[in-house]
């Protein structure tokens, strides 16, 4: 209205009109009345303020000089202003009403309500009149309550949205359930309104574990606990439930509020960490060595079948024992300096030598693994090891290499002589001695070649000779002889040839008896197969070196691991070989190992097979002989086992402090916020009731409309807790499959799909980090939009792809639905915007404004490309580095 421009608020020339001076009594009634009064003329300028008016604005009438229309009301209300003063202007002798904002002489706006009255064509009056009062406390009020209603939706929402939630009467039977309930049990609305809550009984829990809920909610209490359900589709779930009884007042329910929780994934990682316990200890019960955990108290909290068949005992026997009462005080003081060690954090190993009943002798390798958490030292693993096979094999070669050095040592030389050109052989008498003959005894030559056994030692004289006599090729044989006397035994012989003009005339050399040594030898060599069969039979791969690293042998076991066949290790460097490995920690344990004459026993990683090893060396004086075994799966499985623990324990502490929140939210939302509307819809109910007869139709369809918005208001509020709710709960950052949520949502709404025969298709998918929660509701609400708005004409077709680009993700979820006109393309990502009437499609209008908060959280971008009839896409982008 052009005319506020100009407006000034105060004519002094104007003279007040006859009917304010001449009737007292009427100006005293306006002076003391409790609404403002004031009389504008045609052009909107004042010409009397009552002094209510001057109390209520706190203006007197000489500071409104300076003050327009337009400086008094507040900006956001100037628009209300003028389009009333229009109506005003326009429609003499009706009253307008108003309420805006205008400044008090304090500064601050207070709230008015005023009734402008066009009387200009009224002689006694001749101006405008307007009657107004504050109702800044009222409006105030009014703001608070629409401000609480939308926060207490945003509280009905988030519940909604998080849990599922159900009502039933006192009986049980169902009123009400929210959509995820539908979506868990898989059931519609309409097949569960009614019945009672035996419709997705699993027949999981006894009877009395039934009845006791009933007990406790129908004695007016709340209860809590876990509950396994079964669904339509026969499939099973898990839910953390409780159930909050509502009380009329003589105390008994009327209503109960079961809000659940869906825990199936964690029911399921439980009884996947009891399977996989069970896994391990058959792996432990199986392992050749004896193992236990011992406590830094010292008492054992397991013990593997092994130990617990080596100490007869039983599980339940051993464990809470105390190391020294098994042990006893001598033995366990033998361990306490290794114990004292282990539990400051280092490794120990030691052997010890046992006799059980019946004097066996047994001996062990022990080793001590400190359990580290942060700086602390929770208790110890113990593996003792059985060593006695290869003590015993070490004793035995020890034994057969002394006897060896002593024959050694006590060895004769005798020679011997060949004259090819006199046909003669002489022998010495240490020869005669050897050969077991007298001394007197003559050799012939035909002797000298019949001493050697048939076959390898007879052909390799022959060869020997052959070659002396041709090449003057000189020898060196061990062979196997049988004396004149009968006596078979092992000689060295040693021979060479002499030439005269180019022809062989005389064979010659020495002889030694050698039996010993050689039958020590052989001993030796069966018991080195022996040894070598059992070497290759364990399932450690196992290697030695000399002194020098030279490897000396290198088992069929340690081929697999290492990759290395026992060509390319039999007689080559170690360090040579594996280069890679010099300063490792396996380098720098065998070196301290060799240096100190101890066992050492550890743990190390391989980067070139990226694989752990636990690894045991052993020295000697001739070197270091090697065990070790892949437990690259065991470490990966250890660290898995631990990461998962920590998870457990993180997300148990989140669930904790969740429900502990949702508890107290649930009171609130369930009853204080809801009570209004379930009491509108009771006493409107009991008004249709009791006032049916007299009620007509349109009366009780008014009730009905009545009705029916409280339940829509409820809703509301449910839908604006689950909007409040996104980008508030924490997430964690992870390795998303896109292909495996899409798999979830499509079992999700398999009845759906399966009734309107939809088809979906995915490409090209990727494995993203993201948040996995999040992103699958982002997905959830798309696939369900698709399915929900379908056109009914034809089956639907649902289409997903992703386009990698460089910083981002961008993704699209196409349909061939109804399709969106695109002057709503905006519209549709605010809340409660909806295109269509609540009976055509249900739901609130939430579901594209909570998708648009996910992306625009995870600092993507949402917007949609359609045509009415012709179906939509969707296309939201993910940032790769969230």
């Amino acid at each position: 209205m052009a005319m506020l421009d100009t407006f000034d608020p105060i004519d002094h020339n104007l003279a007040v009109p006859n009917i304010l001076v001449d009737n007292k009594l009427f100006q005293k009634l306006i002076e003391n009345s409790y609404s403002g009064i004031t009389l504008f003329d045609k052009n909107l300028n004042i010409i009397y303020r009552s002094p209510s008016a001057e109390r209520i604005s706190g203006w007197k009438r000489e500071d409104l000089s300076s003050q327009s229309l337009n400086d008094l009301t507040h900006p956001e209300d100037l628009k209300i202003v003028n389009q009333t003063f229009d109506k005003v202007m326009g429609n003499p002798g009706l009253p307008v009403n108003a309420t805006f904002r205008t400044k008090h002489a304090g500064g601050h706006f207070i709230w008015i309500e005023a009734i402008f009255t066009n009387l200009l064509q009224d002689a006694d009056v001749n101006g405008i009149v307007c009657n107004f009062k504050d109702i800044s406390a009222q409006k105030n009020v009014e703001l608070a309550l629409e401000q609480s209603i939308h926060e207490l939706s945003d509280y009905k929402y988030a519940l909604d949205e998080s849990a599922i939630v159900a009502i039933t009467d006192h009986k049980g039977i169902i009123k009400h359930v929210n959509n995820n309930f539908c979506n868990i049990s898989r059931y519609s609305r309409e097949e569960l309104i009614g019945q009672d809550h035996r419709i997705i009984n699993s027949s999981y829990h006894e009877k009395a574990f039934i009845k006791n809920i009933w007990t406790t909610i129908a004695n007016g209490n709340i209860w809590k606990g876990e509950l396994k359900n079964k669904a339509k589709d026969d499939s099973y779930y898990w839910v953390d439930t409780t159930i909050v009884p509502f009380l009329n007042e003589e105390g008994k329910p009327y209503q109960y509020v079961a809000i659940r929780s869906d825990i199936t994934e964690r029911k399921d990682k439980q009884k996947k960490i009891v399977e996989n316990s069970r896994f391990i200890k058959t792996i432990t019960d199986n392992l050749p060595a004896m193992m236990a955990y011992w406590t830094a108290d010292l008492h054992c909290s397991f013990a593997n079948k092994p130990l617990l068949d080596w100490f007869e005992m039983q599980s339940e026997q051993m464990h809470g024992i105390s190391k020294q009462a098994l042990f006893g005080p001598l033995e366990f003081s033998s361990y306490e300096p290794f114990i004292n060690e282990v539990l400051k954090g280092f490794p120990q190993s030691f052997e010890r030598t046992f006799v059980k009943e019946g004097g066996k002798t047994i001996y062990t390798y022990t080793q001590y693994l400190p359990d580290r958490q942060g700086n602390l030292v929770k208790g110890f693993y113990s593996l003792i090891h059985d060593i006695t096979e290869v003590k015993l094999a070490e004793r035995a070669l020890k034994k057969q290499t002394e006897k060896v050095e002593q024959a050694t040592s006590l060895a004769r030389i005798g020679s011997w002589e060949i004259d090819l050109r006199k046909q003669t052989v002489s022998w010495s008498a240490i020869t005669k001695e050897i050969l077991h003959v007298d001394s007197d005894f003559e050799p012939t030559l035909e002797l000298g070649i019949s001493l050697y056994k048939e076959g390898k030692s007879r052909d390799t004289v022959l060869e020997v000779i052959k070659n002396a006599m041709e090449h003057g090729t000189p020898w060196d044989e061990e062979l196997e002889v049988q004396s004149p006397a009968g006596i078979t035994k092992w000689i060295r012989v040693i021979g060479d040839a002499e030439f005269v003009g180019g022809v062989c005339v005389r064979l010659y050399g020495s002889c030694q008896d050698v039996n010993i040594r050689k039958m020590a030898e052989l001993q030796n060599q069966e018991t080195l197969i022996e040894k070598n069969t059992i070497l290759e039979s364990i399932a450690d791969a196992f290697f030695a070196v000399d002194k020098n690293w030279v490897v000396t042998y290198w088992n069929r076991i340690a081929e697999e691991i290492l990759g290395k066949s026992r060509n390319e290790m039999l007689n080559s460097n170690l360090w040579e070989v594996f280069s890679d490995s010099v300063h490792s920690e396996s380098y720098k344990n065998y070196m301290r190992a060799m240096m100190s004459q101890e066992a050492v026993h550890f743990e190390d990683y391989y980067p070139p097979l990226q694989k752990w090893y636990e690894i045991s060396a052993y020295p000697s004086a001739r070197g270091l002989s090697v065990y070790f075994k892949d437990i690259t799966e065991r470490k990966i499985h250890n660290i898995e086992l631990l990461e998962l623990n920590e998870s457990l324990r993180m997300k148990a502490k989140e669930l904790a402090i969740s429900n502990a929140e949702l508890e107290q939210f649930a009171y609130v939302a369930s009853h204080d916020l809801q009570e209004p509307l379930r009491m509108v819809t009771s006493f409107l109910t009991q008004l249709e009731r009791k006032y049916n007869d007299i009620i007509d139709d349109k009366g009780r369809q008014y009730i009905h409309f009545a009705v029916d918005g409280a339940k829509r208001m409820r809703q509301i509020i449910l839908d604006l807790l689950e909007f409040s709710r996104v980008g508030k709960i924490e997430d964690k950052l992870q390795e998303v499959n896109i292909n495996v949520i899409i798999e979830d949502i499509l079992a999700l709404y398999r009845k759906q799909i399966q009734d309107k025969r939809a088809k979906i298709e995915c490409k090209d998918l990727p494995v993203l980090k993201a948040y996995k929660t999040s992103l699958r509701q982002v997905f959830q609400n798309l696939i369900s939009n698709s399915l929900k708005y379908s056109n009914a004409a034809v089956h639907p077709e649902i289409k997903i792809k992703c386009v990698d680009h460089d910083s981002y993700w961008e993704f699209s979820v196409t349909d061939n639905g109804i399709g969106i006109d695109a002057e709503y393309f905006e519209k549709i990502f605010i809340i409660f915007q909806r295109l269509h009437n609540k009976n055509e499609y249900s739901g609130t209008g939430m579901g594209l404004a909570v998708t648009k908060k996910i992306v625009e959280s995870m600092g993507g971008k949402i917007w949609v490309e359609s045509a009415e009839g012709k179906g939509s896409t969707f296309y939201f982008t993910i940032l790769k580095n969230l």
